[in-house]
This record gives structure tokens, C-alpha cells and sequence, in this order.
């Protein structure tokens, strides 16, 4: 079971990565993701399905790469086990430019839209 930090964590992760203010990064690892503090890092990794739903888990590391902490989504309930898929998935998102590649789209179709001459194929 998670405690009341881990959950507060959790949380706090969520929001301020939905508010812009934690930048995700790739890493070498393939599904997961690092966001990087003065004092320690935070990984949010996807690991296999376990039936049929992705598994999600959080590691804290200090500056050394000591594991220091880890966070199974599995041993949150369901509502929170949703909550680390989000983050995962928006984590994901940001680090492929995907808001960047949204707002590109929609400037080039806006502009589209404004003069139908203009259509490239």
C-alpha cells in the first residue's frame, strides 16, 4: 500500500507536469522518463501489461544514481493507478513535442482554412 507522501507526490507530479512547470526527459531506458531535481531524479517507467494493463512504477535516485525510493502503481488503488498512466502519458508526450506537432498542425490547417487556394497537394 502507499503512503500519504508517495500519494502527495503522485499528485503534485501530476499537476505541475499538466501546468508546464516539470520538464520530462528521455532516457536510455525504452518507456521511461526522467524529470530532474537539484538533488535527486524521478523516473516514471511503463512496464509489460499485467492483464492487459500497463503497470506503472516510480524510482528516486540521488545525484549518485542511488535508488533511493521506489513507487509500484500496482500497490495504489485503481483511481491513482490512473493517475500514474496520465502522467506517464503526459510525460510521454512532451518529451515527443507532440503539443509543438498539435500547434503546428492547426496554425498550417487555420491558414488553410483562410485561403482554400493554398491547399499544398
Amino acid at each position: 500500500m502507499a503512503d500519504k507522501k508517495q500519494e502527495a507526490l503522485l499528485s503534485q507530479l501530476f499537476d505541475l507536469t499538466e501546468a508546464d512547470r516539470i520538464t520530462w526527459q528521455e532516457t536510455s531506458e525504452e518507456n521511461t522518463f526522467a524529470a530532474m531535481f537539484s538533488e535527486y531524479v524521478i523516473t516514471i517507467s511503463e512496464k509489460e501489461e499485467i492483464f492487459d494493463r500497463a503497470s506503472y512504477e516510480f524510482t528516486i535516485r540521488n545525484k549518485e544514481g542511488r535508488v533511493i525510493d521506489e513507487i509500484d502503481g500496482n500497490a495504489f488503488d485503481p483511481d491513482w493507478q490512473s493517475l500514474f498512466e496520465r502522467l506517464f502519458t503526459k510525460a510521454r508526450r512532451q518529451v515527443a513535442g507532440a503539443e509543438q506537432a498539435l500547434n503546428s498542425i492547426l496554425d498550417e490547417l487555420s491558414k488553410l482554412k483562410d485561403d482554400p487556394e493554398d491547399i499544398p497537394f
